[in-house]
């Protein structure tokens, strides 16, 4: 059966997560919001987060924080992808260094977050060209794809197609 993935959004500006659940509640991920980390950290002891995406500067407990805490092998640490407005080389580094697998900048492009978010659930599923999918897990697909056809309305080539069935199999 085909799980759908957890996402938490942490970011103390409101519309910034507007923006990403704009953004990914469109690619049908189930999302969760935290305004920081502490709150963030509640979140992820009772959900299992595959991705997270995590703001640097918030008060309560930062971005920082929230890494160097999740370190602690009480958490069952989601990939991260820091999501900043700040660009110096120094933050990002730090970020890096305390556990974070992605940075990007705000406010961030569109397509560039829908495919860092792919990329990182990629991993955190560990998807594989050769996995082999159950009869529900098919059927799942086919009725996602079906759906997706239906909005067009009109014929579509192939590729378009073959972009939508990658996009239903996630």
């Amino acid at each position: 059966m085909i799980t759908i993935p957890n996402i938490l959004i942490v970011d103390d500006e409101s519309q910034n997560i507007e923006l990403a659940k704009i953004i990914l509640l469109k690619e049908g991920y189930h999302l969760h919001f935290a305004s920081n980390g502490q709150e963030a950290l509640a979140i992820i002891e009772t959900i299992k987060i595959d991705v997270m995406l995590l703001d640097l500067f918030m008060p309560i407990m930062d971005g920082f924080q929230t890494l160097t805490e999740l370190k602690n092998p009480i958490y069952n640490k989601p990939l991260i992808i820091v999501v900043t407005a700040y660009s110096d080389q120094n933050s990002h580094t730090q970020a890096l260094k305390n556990g974070a697998n992605d940075v990007m900048i705000k406010p961030y492009d569109i397509i560039e977050l829908k495919t860092r978010v792919k990329k990182m659930l990629d991993i955190a599923l560990n998807t594989k060209e050769d996995k082999n999918y159950d009869y529900d897990a098919v059927k799942t697909i086919t009725q996602k794809l079906l759906e997706e056809v239906h909005k067009h309305h009109d014929t579509i080539s192939k590729q378009e197609l073959l972009q939508l069935f990658e996009k239903s199999i996630f």
